[in-house]
């Protein structure tokens, strides 16, 4: 194991102690336990025998249930973007473009006739998405921490 993997670790085990009044090596004692009854299950997945699952995986909500913790809200909902990562991007870039091009007509396009402003929504449809696949790949970067593999 690498040091930044050990790193991710143990602030996982401080973050989760602090967040649940108990000790550290409770915390730790408690990642154990579930890691081995992950061992004495019998199923395709070795996931579930790694301490790290419940630390840093998806096994967290498990651990955090068993030991009291309330997970903050920031921390759930960076995992629940993570999860649904593909809707979020998408719904994101499909707002932004339809504001863009409504934004557009609307206020750009007072006094046309009907027919006109549907042909330039048209044509602003690939301009405007580029703008807005742009703009939102900058609010990833800038929101979304970046996550190292674990080695």
């Amino acid at each position: 194991m690498d040091f930044d993997t050990r790193n991710q670790y143990r602030r996982a085990i401080e973050e989760l102690a602090r967040r649940s009044g108990q000790a550290e090596d409770q915390v730790i004692q408690r990642a154990i336990e579930l890691a081995t009854q992950g061992a004495g299950k019998a199923t395709e997945d070795d996931r579930r025998i790694h301490v790290g699952t419940y630390l840093i995986g998806e096994g967290r909500p498990e651990l955090a249930r068993l030991i009291g913790c309330r997970e903050a809200p920031r921390f759930r909902i960076l995992q629940w973007v993570y999860h649904h990562h593909s809707a979020v991007y998408f719904l994101g870039l499909s707002l932004l473009s339809a504001v863009a091009v409504s934004l557009i007509v609307l206020l750009g396009l007072r006094g046309q006739m009907p027919w006109i402003r549907f042909v330039i929504a048209l044509l602003l449809l690939i301009p405007v998405s580029q703008l807005a696949l742009e703009v939102l790949n900058y609010l990833v970067m800038r929101l979304l921490p970046p996550r190292a593999l674990q080695r």
